[in-house]
Parts: structure tokens; sequence; C-alpha cells
């Protein structure tokens, strides 16, 4: 039964054309119909309806119950139906047609307009030739029409404007709004002039907008998403590929770009699952991440960050934007597993890498950290403001330090090691000969394996050695050893300055003693005074025992075979005449105590086994001596010239027992020396290597850092890809995480980090279940 809201509605409508009908035939007589409540008017006009038909105008015919027709040749057959207009038609139960010809076929349909034809059921045809063939269909526009007689759901509104005959057309549970808007997918919506939804699931906006794949989405006039699952927004932008965006006025995904990404105006990429955000980017390669205005990316697996930066080769990074210089160049990675960071950076060569606003890295496995700082030769470092590393496996680590030797390391402000194999430690450090090495402020070492070790320290001979705070060795094999020590011909080894005092503790310990006439020679080490050093034999020291000349005093000690002999003073006449070596002969004296025999003037002092004696000698003191003792002294000392002389007498001389130890000592001090450098050479191995490791764990913390910006999935989302950088002391890391949904409660993450300092690679993958 029609509802009262119906009737209301078609009485109001043949009130508002009552007028035009009656007054165009008002030479028509009414009569009742051949039922209760029916009314006939017009020729032939039939209301053979029951309950209450109403048929007027010519052979109008209202056969239905409760039906009316109104017009000439109008048919309402449909019970409830109504039909107003020349030859207009509402042939099924509670349907409007409206119109001239117009139709309504379908139950509960209605057709409006001239020629409007609704046939599906609860359809509604709005228009001249409007046509809603399918259920539940709405039709609103000159020749508006479904696309499918079976199709539900669908509304379409809009004429013909291209006079083609055809005007908006939906298909089932689609809308198509617009002059000509055309959806035929199912479950479409196209809105806007000629928009054309054509996938099942798509959205077209936009003037010719069109969204041709399945579950397509094209929004702007001219957008055009023909890849399943593509988007497209903005004037003119393409989503060609499946499940590729464009987004932005001429924004292009092209056919092969599937599964990327295009954001800004122009932004172009025909590359798969590659992301392109900024003004007139553009890449074709697969698998690049490029952000910035005009930034550009031509390597597989690329990521470009920046105005107008440069990922020119597979696995590049560029992140970082054009400086102040105008020289319109951003960040340039262009060697293969390049990185560049910073501003105007440059990585041009295979796995380089630099960091920095205008750092260059250019030349393979090289790194360059610090602004403006350069790497330009294989395997180079350099790490600090204007470092410049220009040698194969040179390291310049320092504000200005400059490393240009191959293997040659510069550490400290303006430290400098020019040539191969150097090593300048300390700020204003320099290495400048092939095998130096300088360590310590303004230390210098320019000379072939030169060496000058602390704060000014200067070592310019060949193979010299300066050590010790503005110490200098400055001729070849020279070696300068103390706070200012000062080499002045080559081969010397100086120690100390004139005010030094030396301290040889070992000396006198009994397990450094030798005796004397050991095999090989036996020395004296004597000083002039200046300090130089010189050995003699110490059989130069040697006479006759037992003899003198003008006033002669002689001793002599013999110990053997249970004999006693005594001890006398100390020798002061030996001691004047050995002045300059009394700090080394010192020592000595506790030896020579138990068997020196003193002597005054015309006096001698014998033992009593021995058959040497002085003339008019006399015992002065004697002492017992050890039963096994065989060794004897003597000493002769002339008056008129006050010398000394040492002699062996009998088996063995144990006057000097010690005297080469000084010799031996500074033997011992060359060998500690060399031990010495051996040391220092492990140290720095070890030095080294700890660095490494150091250098290891702090990009390995850099590493975790920028891996702990997890990527999560957002509502809606399938996957999801981050770049992060994470920074420890002087360390940088660079990680991409990822993220993927492999169902509703499961997803799965995993991240890729890249130590800047070693290079060494970090890894990780997880998974989520939640419920």
């Amino acid at each position: 039964m029609p509802s009262k809201l119906t009737r209301a509605s078609t009485v109001a409508l043949i009130a508002a054309l009552g007028g035009f009908l009656f007054t165009a035939h008002a030479q028509d007589a009414c009569a009742d119909g051949p039922n209760t409540d029916s009314l006939e008017c017009g020729d032939a006009a039939d209301a053979s309806g029951t309950l209450g038909a109403t048929a007027v105008g010519d052979n109008s015919t209202a056969s239905g119950a409760q039906s009316t027709a109104i017009g000439e040749n109008a048919t309402a057959s449909g019970n409830a139906g109504v039909a107003v207009g020349e030859d207009s038609t509402a042939s099924a139960d509670f349907t409007t047609a409206l119109g001239n010809n117009a139709s309504a076929s379908g139950i509960e349909s209605v057709g409006l307009g001239m020629r409007a034809a609704a046939s599906g059921e609860s359809a509604i045809a709005l228009g001249y030739r409007a046509s809603a063939a399918a259920t539940d269909s709405i039709i609103i526009g000159e020749e508006a029409e479904t696309v499918l007689s079976g199709s539900t759901g669908a509304i379409a509104i809009g004429s013909d404007g291209d006079a083609n005959g055809v005007g908006a057309t939906a298909n089932e549970n689609s809308v198509a709004i617009g002059l000509d808007a055309s959806v035929e997918g199912t479950e479409s919506v196209g809105l806007g002039f000629r928009a054309d939804a054509s996938g099942s699931f798509a959205v077209a906006v936009g003037q010719r907008a069109t969204a041709s794949a399945i579950q397509s989405t094209a929004i702007g006039e001219d957008a055009v998403a023909s890849g399943s699952q593509g988007v497209a927004l903005g004037a003119e932008a393409d989503a060609l590929a499946d499940d590729s965006i464009s987004i932005g006025g001429l924004s292009s995904v092209f056919s092969n770009g599937h599964r990327s990404i295009t954001l800004g105006y122009f932004a172009q990429t025909g590359g798969e699952d590659t992301i392109l955000i900024g003004d007139s980017v553009r890449t074709n390669v697969d698998r690049a991440v490029v952000i910035g205005a005009q930034a550009n990316s031509s390597g597989l697996n690329s990521v470009v960050v920046g105005q107008e930066a440069d990922a020119g080769a597979d696995g590049a990074v560029a992140i970082g934007g054009d400086d102040a210089d105008g020289d319109t160049e951003g960040a340039q990675a262009t060697g293969a597993g390049s990185v560049a960071l910073g501003a105007d950076t440059l990585a041009n060569a295979e796995d380089s890498l630099a960091v920095g606003i205008g750092a260059e890295a250019t030349a393979i496995d090289a790194f360059a950290l610090g602004g403006d700082a350069t790497a330009s030769a294989d395997r180079a470092t350099s790490i600090g403001t204007s470092a410049d590393a220009t040698g194969t496996n040179a390291a310049a680590i320092g504000v200005n330090a400059d490393s240009a030797g191959q293997n040659a390391v510069a550490i400290g402000a303006n430290a400098n090691a020019s040539i191969r194999n150097t090593l300048a430690l300390g700020a204003f450090s320099k290495a400048s000969g092939r095998d130096a090495i300088a360590l310590g402020l303004q230390a210098e070492a320019t000379a072939l394996q030169a060496a000058a070790i602390g704060r000014g320290a200067s070592a310019s001979g060949e193979r010299s050695f300066a050590f010790g705070p503005n110490a200098s060795a400055a001729f070849d094999d020279s070696v300068a050893i103390g706070p200012g020590a000062t080499t002045t011909f080559a081969g010397q080894i100086l120690l100390g300055a004139a005010s030094s005092f030396y301290t040889l503790p070992g000396l006198g310990d009994p397990a450094n003693l030798i005796s004397v006439g050991d095999a090989g020679a036996d020395f004296v080490v004597v000083s002039d005074t200046s300090g130089n050093l010189s050995s003699i034999d110490i059989g130069e020291f040697s006479t006759s025992a037992g003899t003198s000349s003008a006033s002669t005093q002689t001793a002599a000690v013999e110990s053997a075979g249970g004999s006693s002999s005594g001890e006398s003073a100390r020798i002061e006449a030996l001691q004047s005449q050995m002045e300059a070596m009394q700090a080394q002969l010192e020592q000595m004296q506790a030896q020579l105590a138990q068997a020196q025999v003193g002597a005054g003037a015309g006096t001698t002092a014998t033992a009593a086994a021995d058959d040497h004696r002085g003339t008019g000698a006399e015992p002065r003191a004697t002492e017992e001596v050890a039963p096994t003792s065989t060794t004897r002294v003597a000493a002769t000392s002339t008056a008129s010239s006050g010398r000394y002389t040492l002699q062996s007498a009998g088996t063995a001389n144990i006057t000097t027992q010690t005297v080469a130890e000084n010799a031996t000592a500074i033997a011992s001090l060359e060998n500690e020396f060399a031990s010495f450098r051996t040391e220092f050479d492990a140290l720095e191995n070890v030095v080294n290597a700890n660095s490494e490791t150091a250098e290891i764990n702090s990009d390995g913390v850099a590493v975790a850092m920028a891996m702990a910006g997890m990527t999560g999935l957002q509502k809606d989302e399938n996957f999801a890809l981050s770049a992060n950088w994470g920074l420890y002391n002087d360390a940088n890391g660079v990680a991409f995480n990822g993220a993927a949904r492999f169902s509703e409660r499961i997803t799965v993450n995993a991240g890729l980090g890249w130590g800047a300092e070693t290079g060494e690679i970090g890894a990780r993958a997880g998974i989520r279940m939640g419920w």
C-alpha cells in the first residue's frame, strides 16, 4: 500500500498540473468509473482499477488498484501507480512516472522527466531520458543512466555534456556525479565532469579524473590512477603502477614503479619500491628514497634527502641540501655504497663516507668527518674541521690536521704528517721525514727515521732521536735525552744538560760486578770537562809493581793460602788525579775497601807472604784477608807528577774489580734505550689496537642508537620504512628500519645499521604478536 506521503505527493502533483490538463481538455466530460470511487475523464478514459482508480485524459488507463493515470495515453497499471504525462507509464506497484513518455516499471520506482525510465526496483530516474535500471539506483540528469540493468544501489547525477546520448552513468552500488561522469566499476565513485571510475571500489574525483583499476583513487583534474590500489592526488597526477602513490601536480609513478611513492610537484619515478618527496624530484631506479626539492637518485637501493642532493650509485646515501654557496648542489653520494651526510658533502668513490658541511671523501673507502674535512686517497681518514688526508691509508685527526704521505698519521690541531710512514701526534706537531715520529706539542721530526718526543722536541738529523721538552737532535744518528738536551755532532748520545745529575742505583749491586782480567779487554770510562765520555784500556793505568821515580811510595797486598793483609785509607792522590771519574769510582771504593793498603810519605806496608818490598818501608797497617783470596793490588805514586797507575801484581788484580762497570752501565743504558724504543713501538701498536677497538665500540653504540628509532605501523598501514642517524662521542651510525604486517595480530620488524668510523655492519630482526 502506498504511504500517506506518497498519496499526498500524488495529489499535490495532480493539483499542480490540473489547470493545464483540464484546460486543454475542457470539452471532455468526467464520469464515475466502473468501480467504487473511480473516476474517468476524457475520451476512452478507463478507470477500471479498484479502490478509487482515476483516469484523466483521452485513452488514459488506470487499471491498478488506487492507480492514477493523467494525460493522453497515460497508463497506470500497477497498484497505487501514478502516471502523469502523455504516454507516461507506471506499470509496477507503487510506481510514479511523471513526464512525456516517462516510465516507472520497477516496483516502487520513480521516473521524472521526459522519457525518463526507472526500471529498477526502488529506482529513481530524474531528467530527460534519464535511465535508472538498477535496484535502489538514483539517476539524475539529462540522459544519465546506470551501466547494467542488474546493478543495485547505483547513483548517477549528471547530464550529457558531449551530445553523445549518454550522461552520467553508474554501476552497482556506485555513485557518478557530474556532467558525463562515468562509473563502470562496482561500489565505485566518480565525481566531476567526465570523471571516470571504471575499476571496482575505485574513486575518481575531479574534472576528467580517472580511476581505472581495482581499489584505485584519482583526485584532481586529469588525475589518473591506473594501477591496482594506486593513488593519484593532484592535477595531472599519475599513479600508473600497482600499489603506487602519486601526490602533487604533475607528479607521476610510471607503470614499472610498483609500490613506489612520489610526493611533490613534478616528482616522477619509474622504479619499484622507491620514495620521492620534493619539487621536481626524479629517478627511475628501484628501492631508492629521494627527499628534497630537485634531489636526484640514479642508484639502486639509494637514499637522498636534501635540496639538490644526489645519490648517483647503487646503495649510495646522500643527506643534506645546498649550502649558502649557491652552487646548486646539495649532498653528493655518487660512488657505490657511498654516504654523504651534510650540506654540500661529497662522497664520489666506492664505499666512501663524508660527514659534515662541505666534507669530501673522494677515494675508495675514504672517510671524512667534519666541516670541510677532506679524504682524497684510498682508505684515507680525516676527522675534524678542515682536516685533510691525501695519502693512501693516511689519517688526519684534528682541526686543520694534514696527513699527505702514504700510511701517514697526523693527530692534533694543525698536526702535519707530510711523507710516507710518518706519525705526528700533538697540536702543531710535524713529521716530514720518511718513517719519522713526532709526539708532543710542536714536536718536529724532519729527517729520515727521526723521532722527536716531547713538547717542542726536534729531531732533524737522519735516524736521530730527541726525547724531552725542547730536546734537539740535529745531527745524523744523534740522540738527545732530557729537557733542553742538544746534540752537537753526528753519532752523539747526549744525556741531559750541563746541570744534570746522573744516578745509576744498580751499578754498585754485587750482581753487576766483574773481575778485572775476565775474558775480553777491561776498560775505564772517562769524561772531559764538557761531559764527553770515552773508554780507556785499564792497562794504560799500569806500571811495573814496586818501582817509583823521585819519591816513591809502594803498597802491595797479597793473600795466598791463608795470608793476611791490611787496609789503608783512601788514596787521596788518585782521587785528585781522577776527579772527573769520581762519581763513577765512588761505588768502586766499597769493593776496594777490603784490599787497599794506606801508605804515608816514605813508608810502605807489605804483606807477610810477599817478597816484593819497598826501600826503607815499614808496615803501617795490616788487616786479615779471607784465606781463599788470591788477589793483590799495587799502587805507585810519583811525587813530581802526582800520577797514579794501577798494575796487576801476581795472579789477579783486585784494585779495579768494578772499573769496567762504567762502560757496562753505558752499554746497559744503550740497551735500555733500545728496549725503550722497542717497548714504545709495542705501546704504539697497543694504542692503535685499542683505538681501533674503541672506534668499533663507538660505532656499535652509534649504530645501536640509530637502530633505536624503531619503525612502527600506523592504523591501516601494512609496510613502513624509516632512516635514522645516531651519534656517540665522535662516532656516527646510520640505520634503516622497516616493519611489515603479516596479519591483523602479527607484525615483523627489522633493521640494518652501518658504522661510519669503521664500516662495521649491524642488524636486528623481531616479531610482535598481540592478542
